[in-house]
C-alpha cells in the first residue's frame, strides 16, 4: 500500500479523534487561566465498572495513529537510528495531541478531564508502535496481496476480517475483575444456556442469530483454505467451529457488557459450515452460471426484506403505540452526526452501530446482483443512495411512534453500508474472476459468458415487468402500506382484499383503467360515518394500489403513453 495513503489516513483520524472528543460541542468559555490552572490539578479517578469500557475504548483510540504514522515514516527506513528517532516524533505528536485535546475538553462539557485518559491514550500511543514493529510488515503483505486477485487476495481479505471479527466479539473489553462482579453480572439474568431474555423479540433476535451466522461465513472459507489437506475437512472445521463458539460464550460470561447464550454456538458453528462448503464448491463458473437465476428471486425477497425493517425499527402490527406529538419529537432532533451515540455506553453504541450496517448491507447486495444481470457495474453510489433514501423513511416514521427516536446519523451509516457492501462483493468477483480467466480456462469462460448473453434476453426479459431497483424499493413500500391498511381496516377486510385484487389483476392488464375507475369510485367508496376512517378512506386504498402497481412497471414515467397508443390505433383504423 502506497505510503501517501497512509499519510491522509492519519490526518483523517485526527480529525476522527478530535470530533470523538469534544462531541456534543456544548462550548462554554472560561479564562484560559484558569482552564491551565485546573489543568495541572487533574487527579487520578478510581474508575468503577461502568467507567472501564470507557478507559479501555481510550487505549484503542490511539492505537491506529500511531500505526499509520509508522506505515508512512517508517516502513522504508533501514538505519536503526532513524527509526528510534522518528518512533520518538510520532509519540511526542501522539501524547501532546492527547494532552491538547484533555485541555480543550475543559471548555466542553459534559466531557471530563482525568490523568486516567491521559495513562489510557499514551498506552494506546505506545501499542500501535509496537503492533507496527511486531506484525505491521505482515499486515502490509495481507493488504497488498488484496490487490492481486485470486484465492490469495481471498485468503488475505479473510484473514483481516477474521482479526476484525475477534477485535469486536470482545469489545469494549470490560473484563469482568472480581468474583463480587462476577455475581453481579450473573445475577441480572441476561445469560442464559440456550437463548438469553435480552435477545428481544422473535424477529429482532431471529435477526441477530442469522447475523452472528453470516458474520462467521469467512471464517469458514479461511479455515477451510488452511485444512484444505486434511481428509476429513468438513467435519474438522465444523469441530473448529463449535470450540471456537464455546470459547467465544464463555469469555463474554467474564465481559460486563457482554452477553452469553448457548444458540450463538449453534449459529457460529454453522457458519463456518456454510463457508467450508462455499470455498471448496464456489468457482466463477458456478457462479455465472447462478447469477442470471438468482435475479428472479429478488422480488420475492425483497417484500419480506422491507416488513424486517419495518419491525426492526419498531413498526407493529399488534403492539403499536402511536404519538400525537410528531412535531415535538421533530424540533428535539439533534442533527450532529454521532451525537446519541457519545450518551450511551461503548458497547451500545456499537452494537446499534453494527445493527445499522447489517440492516442496509442486502440493497447493495441486491443491486449488485440486479447490475451484475444487466451488465451495469460500480454503481456503489446509487446503492447508497436507495439505503439513505429508505433509512430517510423509515427514521421519519419514528416521530410518530411513541418508544423511538429518529436518528440523522443512521442515514449516514446506511448509505456507507450500501456503498461498502456493493464495492465489497464487485472486488471478490473480481478476484475470482481475474484468478479463473487469467491462469486456467479462458476460452470456456469467454464462451459461457457469450451464451449466457445471448439466452439472457430470452430467459429473463418478462413482459410487462421493467422497474428499476427504485421503482422497486418505492413499489414495495407502497404495497407494505397498503397491507397494514387493508389489516387494519375495521369492517370487512377480507373483501375490500378480494375488490383491490380484482381491480389490481384489471390494471395489470389494462394500463389505463385507473382513468375510469377511480373518478367513477369517488362519490361512492366514502364509508367513514361506518367505519370511522374520515384521514384514510376506502378510495385511497385503490389510489394506493395504482400508484404501487403503477410504479412498479414504471408507468409513472409517462402514464398517459398507452392512451396516445390507442387513440393512434383508432385513427388509423377510422381513416382506413
Amino acid at each position: 500500500m502506497h505510503s501517501k495513503k497512509f499519510f491522509y489516513f492519519s490526518l483523517a483520524y485526527c480529525f476522527f479523534i478530535l470530533y470523538g472528543s469534544l462531541i456534543p460541542f456544548n462550548y462554554h468559555p472560561i479564562p484560559f487561566e484558569q482552564a491551565r490552572s485546573s489543568f495541572s490539578g487533574i487527579s487520578y479517578l478510581n474508575l468503577g465498572v461502568a467507567s472501564r469500557a470507557d478507559w479501555v475504548a481510550n487505549i484503542i483510540l490511539y492505537i491506529p495513529l500511531t500505526f499509520s504514522l509508522a506505515a508512512f515514516s517508517i516502513n522504508n527506513t533501514k538505519q536503526f537510528f532513524h527509526t528510534v528517532f522518528l518512533s520518538t516524533l510520532i509519540l511526542i505528536f501522539s501524547i501532546t495531541l492527547a494532552f491538547s485535546i484533555e485541555f480543550f475538553q475543559q471548555f466542553f462539557p459534559p466531557r471530563t478531564v482525568s490523568i486516567n485518559d491521559l495513562i489510557a491514550e499514551s498506552m494506546g500511543s505506545v501499542t500501535g508502535l509496537l503492533i507496527w514493529f511486531g506484525f505491521g510488515k505482515k499486515l502490509l503483505k495481507l493488504f497488498s496481496q488484496i490487490t492481486l486477485g485470486g484465492k490469495k487476495a481471498l485468503i488475505a481479505g479473510v484473514s483481516l476480517y477474521t482479526l476484525g471479527y475477534l477485535f469486536i466479539s470482545f469489545f469494549p473489553y470490560d473484563f469482568i475483575t472480581s468474583f463480587i462482579e462476577l455475581e453481579n453480572k450473573l445475577s441480572k439474568g441476561n445469560d442464559a444456556f440456550f437463548v438469553s431474555a435480552s435477545c428481544g423479540a422473535i424477529v429482532r433476535c431471529t435477526s441477530k442469530l442469522f447475523s452472528e451466522m453470516a458474520f462467521t461465513i469467512p471464517l469458514g472459507i479461511i479455515i477451510s483454505a488452511t485444512l484444505k489437506w486434511h481428509p476429513q475437512r468438513s467435519i474438522a472445521v465444523i469441530i473448529i467451529g463449535f470450540v471456537f463458539g464455546v470459547i467465544i460464550e464463555s469469555l463474554q460470561l467474564f465481559i460486563i457488557s457482554g452477553i452469553s447464550q448457548g444458540i450463538s454456538i449453534i449459529m457460529r458453528t454453522t457458519g463456518m459450515a456454510i463457508g467450508e462448503k462455499l470455498y471448496k464448491n464456489f468457482s466463477i463458473n458456478n457462479f455465472l452460471l447462478l447469477a442470471y437465476p438468482i435475479k428472479k428471486y429478488i422480488p420475492f425477497i425483497t417484500p419480506a426484506y422491507f416488513f424486517l425493517l419495518l419491525s426492526l425499527n419498531g413498526w407493529s402490527i399488534f403492539n403499536l403505540q402511536l404519538t400525537d406529538s410528531a412535531t415535538e419529537s421533530f424540533n428535539n432532533i439533534n442533527w450532529l452526526p454521532f451525537y446519541y451515540h457519545y450518551y450511551t455506553s461503548e458497547a451500545v453504541a456499537l452494537s446499534s452501530l453494527l445493527s445499522i450496517v447489517i440492516m442496509y448491507i442486502p440493497i447493495g447486495l441486491g443491486l449488485w446482483l440486479y447490475d451484475q444481470n444487466n451488465q451495469k457495474f460500480n454503481r456503489g453510489g446509487i446503492a447508497g443512495i436507495y439505503a439513505a433514501i429508505i433509512c430517510l423513511t423509515l427514521e421519519a416514521s419514528k416521530l410518530f411512534i411513541a418508544s423511538k427516536h429518529a436518528d440523522p446519523t443512521n442515514i449516514l451509516i446506511s448509505f456507507f453500508s450500501a456503498l461498502i457492501s456493493y464495492k465489497l462483493v464487485n472486488l471478490i468477483y473480481h478476484w475470482f474472476q481475474q484468478s479463473e480467466v487469467n491462469f486456467e480456462n479462458t476460452a470456456n469462460i469467454v464462451e459461457l459468458t457469450t451464451n449466457l448473453q445471448i439466452n439472457k434476453p430470452n430467459i429473463h426479459k418478462p413482459i410487462l415487468t421493467h422497474s428499476t431497483p427504485l421503482a422497486s424499493s418505492i413499489a414495495y413500500l407502497l404495497f407494505a402500506i397498503l397491507i397494514w391498511k387493508i389489516i387494519d381496516y375495521p369492517s370487512n377486510s377480507i373483501g375490500l382484499a378480494s375488490i383491490l385484487l380484482l381491480y389490481g389483476m384489471a390494471l395489470r392488464t389494462y394500463p389505463h383503467s385507473w382513468l375510469i375507475v377511480l373518478p367513477g369510485l369517488l362519490p361512492v367508496l366514502d364509508f367513514a360515518p361506518w367505519t370511522g376512517r374520515f384521514f384514510f378512506s376506502e378510495l385511497d386504498h385503490f389510489i394506493l394500489l395504482t400508484l404501487a402497481i403503477n410504479t412498479w412497471y414504471n408507468r409513472h414515467l409517462n402514464p398517459f403513453r398507452y392512451i396516445k397508443k390507442n387513440v393512434t390505433m383508432i385513427l388509423l383504423e377510422v381513416m382506413q
